[in-house]
């Protein structure tokens, strides 16, 4: 959605290029949640959205009325609603894509990853980290998550080339997989023949015993 450049907008162009940036970077985030994730978009971020609208008003109407010290407190106010609008959209990308690392865990907790995948836990790490940082996020009050837009949001851009790399390992570790599988299977019908022998052998070995005592 393209914005207006900042020519008889009533407001510090620093601060305005400040919210233009900050609402692409929203937008842009709630596109990529409802792009690469099964759950659509973020009603929570959305709304968070609706009250820069809300705030963007409030100050356009206070520098009307002439109400300075009100303008500066929508604009503060809308400010953090942007933030907290990129941290809600990424909160719940980090989560996604954490649900998929957990997944590819499952997955192959039976093989080896790092035969295939050396760097595997320096990607185990990176996850670690967002877990952490996401954590570290919803300790404090609502409004203090916004403060944490700009790390998550690249926490979700770092996890998303970590899931990027799994989804690359998955076809040689299914290889594996079904090798193991194979393996597994050749022993155990090499087993069962083994145990036949023995069986027949020792079948064999009585009825010669009886027909020499006979």
């Amino acid at each position: 959605m393209p914005l207006p450049e900042h020519s008889g907008i009533p407001f510090a162009q620093e601060e305005f290029a400040a919210w233009k940036k900050g609402f692409r970077e929203a937008e842009r985030c709630l596109k990529r949640l409802e792009d690469e994730t099964e759950d659509g978009l973020d009603i929570t971020a959305v709304n968070q959205l609706r009250y820069v609208a809300f705030h963007l008003f409030a100050a356009l109407c206070a520098s009307e009325e002439g109400d300075e010290n009100k303008k500066k407190e929508e604009g503060r106010k809308l400010k953090a609603h942007l933030d907290r609008a990129i941290y809600d959209a990424c909160d719940g990308l980090v989560q996604f894509y954490l649900e998929q690392i957990k997944s590819f865990q499952e997955d192959y907790r039976s093989v080896v990853i790092t035969d295939v995948l050396s760097k595997y836990f320096g990607l185990l790490r990176s996850a670690d980290d967002a877990h952490e940082l996401i954590n570290q996020a919803r300790a404090g009050k609502g409004e203090r998550r916004g403060e944490f837009s700009g790390s998550v949001m690249t926490a979700s851009e770092t996890l998303k080339c970590v899931c990027a790399e799994l989804v690359y390992a998955r076809e040689e570790l299914n290889k594996k997989i079904r090798a193991q599988k194979e393996e597994k299977e050749e022993k155990r019908r090499t087993t069962k023949q083994w145990c036949w022998g023995i069986a027949l052998a020792v079948i064999t070995i009585l009825i010669g015993l009886v027909s020499f005592y006979k």
